[in-house]
């Protein structure tokens, strides 16, 4: 699920010579994108049925790894509207990883949108 918390144990180091700040760093970002989950979530249960779908259509991206097009299908929807439902349910992640970023890090705009590019590129990768 869309920022699942992940137990200590599951977490895949680099090795031993992985510098403990680096081990806290990942910590630490996981926990950040499943604060950001959650409040999306919140947000979108104070929403309408679109907003709760885009929601689950994020679940599916990143859960089970499904392409937009597989999900279009699954949910017998337009794939270009589906599309465009990503793009949108992705700006309002972001916009919510920002607000947890800036609680937890009070910063200049460009501070804390330097923070968000950071902890997305740790998990593209």
């Amino acid at each position: 699920k869309l920022g699942a918390a992940a137990p200590m144990e599951d977490f895949e180091f680099a090795g031993p010579d992985e510098p403990a700040s680096e081990i806290f760093q990942k910590g630490w970002a996981s926990a950040l994108i499943d604060a950001a989950a959650e409040r999306l979530r919140e947000q979108a249960t104070e929403g309408d049925e679109r907003a709760r779908r885009r929601v689950e259509l994020l679940d599916l991206k990143f859960s089970e790894d499904l392409p937009t097009r597989a999900i279009a299908k699954r949910w017998n929807e337009d794939a270009t509207l589906v599309h465009r439902e990503y793009a949108k349910a992705r700006k309002e992640f972001h916009a919510a990883l920002r607000d947890v970023i800036q609680f937890h890090h009070p910063g200049s705009p460009a501070e804390v949108e330097g923070e968000l590019v950071e902890i997305l590129a740790g998990f593209e990768g």
